[in-house]
């Protein structure tokens, strides 16, 4: 057979292996970070190093990526097409290298505190609180105040087993869907929702 034909068969495999270990990584690093918690602060809420470890390579490769497409640019066609695609990876992950040093939240009996990238930060406290739900297609709780606010905490952070413990005990009317409320009390357990991989 044609050893052309073989080559991307294998470099495709070759990066199936590598994204699923990564994957794997992820949600065994996710998990411990769970079991363990923060003894300093029991109610934090902040995304694992792992994602902090991916924002950082993911800059720094596609930075690098960015530069040679750049420097190819002028001789081939390819790589100036592989350009925005570049650009656009390279974003993506400073990105969650943003979300990893800005976005956390910190629970207590007084409420949720929440420190987002983006939009502004505050505090809630639990009678604010509407609507806890979580979303299985994003894999976040989403939880709507009374003032139309939405606070969405990734399924990724840790601390997640105070969380539920806090809104079961302090919103346990803000949690209308029987699919939520069970999470939460798995969550209390131990038993995180799955991310799909």
């Amino acid at each position: 057979m044609d050893s052309s034909l073989w080559r991307p068969i294998v470099q495709w495999i070759i990066w199936a292996i590598v994204m699923a270990l990564v994957l794997v990584w992820v949600r065994h690093s996710r998990a411990a970070a769970n079991k363990l918690g923060d003894s300093r602060a029991p109610g934090r809420m902040v995304l694992p190093t792992t994602m902090l470890i991916l924002g950082i390579v993911g800059v720094v490769l596609f930075t690098g990526c960015i530069v040679a497409a750049s420097v190819s640019a002028r001789r081939d066609a390819a790589a100036t097409a592989a350009l925005p695609i570049f650009v656009a990876l390279a974003l993506l992950s400073l990105w969650a290298l943003l979300e990893c040093l800005l976005d956390r939240h910190e629970v207590s009996d007084q409420g949720l505190t929440y420190r987002r990238t983006v939009r502004a930060n505050g505090h809630a406290a639990w009678s604010d609180v509407q609507q806890v739900v979580y979303s299985d297609f994003m894999k976040w709780w989403v939880v709507r105040l009374r003032n139309g606010e939405s606070i969405h905490i990734s399924a990724l952070h840790t601390g997640q087993a105070e969380f539920a413990r806090q809104v079961l005990q302090h919103a346990d009317d803000a949690v209308t869907d029987p699919h939520t409320a069970e999470l939460l009390a798995d969550a209390c357990d131990g038993r995180l929702p799955q991310l799909g991989f």
